[in-house]
């Protein structure tokens, strides 16, 4: 009976897995780099990113933070450097990664560049079992490895200019164990993710504003979202919003969300940016709808000026 509990508890918690984003490659409106590799080849500057997500704002809910840093080495070549942390439950996951990325420079009066990038990383899945609290002791429990160190790799491609980008990556390319027990592994298949965006400058130099959408697909998962981002002149402060909608075709169910988002330029290497979400909003009941918010805190180093982003 006692084994038969647990595993429920195991399915529902994979349940609550699978509905979650890849991992740590979703927050891309604070930090682009983590959807596609070859987005890092983009900035000819050091950036430091550190990036904290609540998925909801109820206590015990499922968390993950980042912190990445990057930067070009050369005027084609650039590295990365990431190490995040996600907590479900009872369920941990730890990532080392690196990324490396390449330009290539197709018209210079257009600025148009095509970009590759791959990354890499040491995972490590664990299941704290101390939280969990029994009066006798489960063999289940004594009897698994619940802690397991495991490799993954990615790879994206990136065209992009002054007033457009469009980007292709796959992530998750290598089978691994996730959470699991015993000798049953949990094998999580890759993720393909395409993503656009267009940036439109008002003929008046009054403001700015740019649509982009963010597409992922897997066995599990198919995701689509699309924002609308205002830019103010001054380049001081960002705003927007967007929809977003997922289907999961083991549970045939499809959810909406809402997200509304804000960034400031505090100087002109500080940015804090703000994202806000209304997560299942065509759930039946109201009160299932969960609220998210993530914040990031953005410190970019420039040797020169003409390298300052225009959007950040």
């Amino acid at each position: 009976m006692k084994k038969t509990v647990f595993t429920i508890l195991l399915v529902l918690l994979n349940i609550t897995f699978w509905a979650q984003d890849p991992d740590f490659s979703m927050d891309f409106e604070q930090n682009r780099n983590l959807i596609n590799p070859a987005y890092l080849a983009k900035n000819d500057f050091i950036t430091l990113n550190i990036l904290y997500n609540k998925h909801w704002i109820y206590p015990g809910a499922p968390s993950h933070g980042t912190i990445w840093m990057s930067g070009k080495v050369s005027e084609h070549m650039g590295f990365g450097i990431q190490v995040s942390t996600k907590t479900m439950g009872l369920f941990h996951k730890t990532l080392l990664g690196g990324t490396y990325a390449f330009d290539v420079t197709l018209n210079k009066h257009t600025y148009t560049h095509l970009s590759f990038g791959v990354t890499g990383g040491l995972f490590q899945d664990f299941f704290n079992t101390e939280r969990m609290v029994s009066l006798f002791a489960d063999p289940v429990l004594q009897q698994s490895n619940l802690n397991r160190y495991y490799p993954q790799v990615g790879a994206g491609v990136m065209l992009y200019s002054d007033l457009y980008q469009i980007g292709f990556s796959a992530l998750r390319l290598l089978p691994y164990s996730g959470y699991f027990f015993g000798q049953e592994n949990v094998v999580l298949p890759p993720t393909f993710i395409l993503h656009g965006a267009y940036y439109y400058k008002d003929p008046l130099d009054r403001y700015r504003l740019s649509p982009d959408f963010v597409l992922s697909v897997s066995k599990e998962r198919y995701f689509l979202q699309t924002d609308m981002t205002f830019f103010n002149r001054p380049k001081t402060l960002k705003y927007g919003g967007g929809i977003s909608g997922d289907y999961l075709p083991l549970y045939k169910s499809v959810r909406l969300n809402l997200l509304a988002f804000v960034g400031f330029r505090i100087s002109e290497r500080y940015f804090i940016i703000y994202q806000f979400d209304f997560h299942s909003i065509n759930r039946p009941i109201p009160l299932l709808t969960k609220l998210g918010n993530s914040i990031a805190i953005r410190i970019d180093f420039y040797a020169h000026q003409y390298v300052i982003p225009e959007f950040f």
